[in-house]
């Protein structure tokens, strides 16, 4: 197609030049990119990813490296988690800071938030504790989930200006 285009126009600009002829445009743009699925919008992720767990309990969720989590495992990790977030005051509309490297536990930590029924806010991982202390304070309650242990169960969080394990 390229080169046609150069045969057509040598003068043309090289950005200028076709990639794709009428058809394989219309098929690459339209048909293939047609994403939209119906969903339920009155039902919260949590609820859908409890959904998936039981239809495939023994399916990788997630994988990080060489570690892999079925949904039945993240579901209860994250479950494990989430009960003790609620037990630090996390609930409807409370912002929660996450300051997790990539892992599994980052996975486990988010979807815990949700089920909790707060909202988390990504912070970076390098920021020195003054500047993750101040990135937090717009976090209703103040929580700071920044060690998230496979088991949920090590989770170190600010409350009240407090650190709390």
């Amino acid at each position: 197609m390229m080169l046609a285009g150069i045969a057509a126009n040598p003068r043309q600009r090289i950005e200028e030049l076709p990639l794709l002829t009428a058809v394989e445009r219309r098929e690459t743009l339209g048909e293939w990119n047609r994403t939209e699925a119906s969903y339920r919008e009155e039902v919260c992720l949590g609820t859908l990813f409890e959904e998936q767990v039981e239809r495939t309990p023994a399916a990788v969720a997630v994988e990080y490296g060489e570690r892999k989590l079925s949904y039945a495992e993240l579901n209860g990790r994250s479950n494990q988690l989430a009960r003790h977030l609620r037990e630090l005051g996390v609930g409807a509309e409370t912002l929660v800071g996450i300051c997790v490297e990539r892992s599994l536990e980052m996975v486990v930590g988010l979807l815990a938030v949700l089920k909790a029924g707060g909202a988390y806010v990504p912070l970076e991982s390098g920021l020195s504790a003054a500047t993750a202390s101040l990135c937090a304070g717009g976090c209703r309650g103040g929580s700071i989930a920044d060690s998230v242990r496979a088991a949920g169960a090590n989770c170190r969080s600010r409350v009240g200006g407090g650190l709390r394990r």
